[in-house]
């Protein structure tokens, strides 16, 4: 099988992401199975059985002011998806599985255009809208969810002193997003 894997995180020593990025797509690929994979910073370890894509982003959310902009390209950030992505970030929400999922979806078109195309995709917890649109590309989607982020969020916001600092907290999370694209994927894996 063709499959393309997305990961809108890669980091391959902190959290599950990249690990779990890291070894699926050796297993799969250790049984005959072309891997193709979709990811943003931190990037994973080097993959020499798979097509590795990697996506940049400005990582806005973990930046305060004005260190937000790059020093060295400050225009950078006026890209769409880029201008975007910052905008929501200052707001207090984190876009990055939103924004990743539709560079993933203009990716895979692309590809489709080419007529590469993939027997399966299979998202690693972004749960983005950009999902359903790949979905529209005909090709089956699935994502694994490592952790529900409504739990994620619950624990967060008892550790939070104050409204105020809850309510800008209690942003930040993609919930809405993630349980509208979480219904209307073909499966849904829990690990």
């Amino acid at each position: 099988m063709r499959i393309c894997l997305l990961s809108y995180r890669g980091n391959p020593y902190c959290g599950g992401q990249g690990v779990y990025l890291y070894y699926l797509s050796k297993a799969l690929a250790n049984r005959g199975h072309q891997i193709t994979i979709l990811v943003g910073p931190p990037y994973p370890l080097e993959m020499s059985w798979a097509e590795v894509v990697r996506f940049p982003n400005h990582n806005f959310i973990n930046k305060l002011g004005k260190s937000a902009i790059p020093k060295e390209k400050p225009f950078s950030v006026f890209k769409p998806f880029d201008f975007a992505e910052l905008f929501l970030s200052r707001l207090g929400n984190n876009p990055e599985p939103f924004f990743f999922s539709l560079r993933a979806y203009q990716w895979l078109r692309q590809k489709a255009l080419e007529g590469k195309k993939f027997d399966i995709v299979h998202d690693n917890q972004s749960l983005g809208y950009g999902l359903l649109l790949i979905k529209q590309l005909g090709v089956p989607v699935l994502s694994t969810v490592h952790h529900p982020l409504q739990i994620d969020r619950k624990e967060d916001l008892k550790q939070m002193q104050g409204f105020i600092a809850r309510a800008k907290r209690s942003l930040y999370y993609p919930l809405v997003m993630q349980k509208i694209v979480a219904k209307r994927l073909n499966r849904i894996i829990t690990v």
